[in-house]
């Protein structure tokens, strides 16, 4: 299958809250396109919805370079997540489209901003899932 199919295919499954299959099929688009943001971020909330967490993690990581053009920026908040990862955080994020107005266009702009949620490890909101057998 394409990239297209794949992906939609995983978006119908996760609307359908059947979050192992829709991460079946986003994998499959992620292997296709390794750039795509839609992808990387409905495949960290699938991943997120399966108590994945790590995995989740995983994707800030991938998603970070593609909405940071500046490598010194990029590096820097690689640090900043990764002193709050030794101190016991997760980092989780999403990325949004929005309109910028004004400026040498004059027109509307589309440009992306990034959404970072911090949560401390020992949060009650995380559901802890032990995976022994």
């Amino acid at each position: 299958m394409n990239f297209d199919a794949n992906f939609l295919l995983g978006k119908i499954y996760f609307k359908k809250q059947n979050y192992m299959q829709a991460l079946v099929y986003l994998k499959q688009a992620y292997c296709i396109d390794r750039k795509s943001l839609d992808v990387l971020e409905r495949l960290s909330a699938t991943l997120l919805n399966l108590g994945d967490f790590t995995s989740a993690y995983c994707c800030l990581k991938r998603i970070l370079p593609l909405i940071i053009n500046n490598q010194r920026e990029y590096l820097e908040i690689l640090r900043n997540l990764k002193q709050l990862e030794d101190s016991g955080f997760w980092i989780f994020a999403a990325h949004e489209k929005r309109k910028m107005v004004g400026g040498v266009k004059k027109q509307p702009e589309d440009f992306i901003v990034l959404l970072l949620r911090v949560v401390r490890e020992t949060n009650e909101g995380i559901m802890h899932i032990k995976m022994d057998n």
